[in-house]
């Protein structure tokens, strides 16, 4: 789980990136002056040691609406993926841009509620832990998806 919400974290950083690498490629009248994007693409490749992600304070959701929770996860991901692919479409429009960032938050925000409660499930239903994480990773693929394209 841990290795999923790094590359969460670093999916959401890369499209952030990406964005404004269009954005500013959009702007920039020398096209050389865009090589820092390459450079922190580079910075952004996941390290072989899992990040530690602290979810004291996060809200967990019940233990028993796990499969809730995961529909209504599926469901934000589906529009944040609309919401993130009309920007890094056209990220010079300025009114695309709160949709944007509210869609970035509620991913992260999301993502440490999913290691909360898979912690939780690990206490209180070992037998489903394996099976929510599996669902979680389906969801995350589609995110990872929408960034490669």
């Amino acid at each position: 789980m841990k290795k999923f919400l790094s590359v969460l974290l670093v999916l959401v950083l890369m499209l952030s990136a990406s964005a404004c690498k269009k954005q500013n490629s959009d702007m920039a009248p020398n096209p050389e002056s865009n090589n820092v994007s390459s450079t922190v693409a580079e910075e952004l490749q996941p390290s072989a040691t899992p990040v530690e992600i602290p979810t004291d304070g996060v809200e967990t959701p019940p233990v028993a609406d796990w499969k809730q929770f995961l529909d209504e996860y599926n469901s934000y991901v589906d529009q944040s993926i609309v919401a993130i692919s009309a920007y890094m479409a056209d990220p010079s429009n300025k009114e695309l841009l709160p949709d944007y960032a509210y869609a970035m938050e509620g991913l992260t925000e999301r993502a440490l509620k999913a290691e909360a409660l898979a912690k939780e499930l690990n206490k209180e239903m070992p037998d489903v832990v394996d099976e929510f994480r599996a669902e979680f990773e389906k969801i995350q693929t589609k995110l990872a998806d929408m960034s490669l394209q």
